[in-house]
């Protein structure tokens, strides 16, 4: 059995480069998600969660090209770890990362903003031309 993900979010910071103790390179960054509703008074909320990634392998490659705010999917599984002092963390191990959209040149991602422009039924990022499929 496993523990499958798909996040579709923005990147928090730029991906970092390491190498493990075996010598085994892989990256890890992390990716914002929002959910938008309408509250009791008709008032757009949200909430952003934060979500760790780590790839390894030839994705490595494409993590070094990502910039924060990209508009990524990533689909992985999920994988728990334990330290030596026995803390737990869940973190997505990446299979796969696409990019959706770079971010805009004038904007820096700073997670939800507030109430898009217009209710089109999608999410912002997802209006217009913009659809990824």
């Amino acid at each position: 059995m496993m523990a499958k993900a798909f996040l579709i979010g923005n990147i928090g910071i730029v991906p970092e480069i390491k190498t493990t103790r075996e010598g085994r390179e892989y990256a890890r960054f992390r990716v914002a998600t929002e959910k938008r509703w309408l509250d009791k008074e008709g008032q757009w909320t949200g909430r952003t969660s934060w979500f760790t990634v780590i790839a390894f392998g030839k994705i490595v490659e494409r993590c070094a090209t990502l910039q924060k705010g990209m508009l990524v999917c990533v689909e992985g599984q999920l994988q728990t770890s334990k330290s030596e002092d026995g803390r737990e963390w869940t973190e997505v191990s990446a299979d796969q990362i696409k990019l959706l959209r770079k971010p805009r040149e004038d904007a820096d991602f700073q997670g939800f903003q507030g109430p898009p422009e217009e209710l089109s039924g999608l999410p912002p990022a997802f209006e217009g031309n913009d659809i990824p499929f």
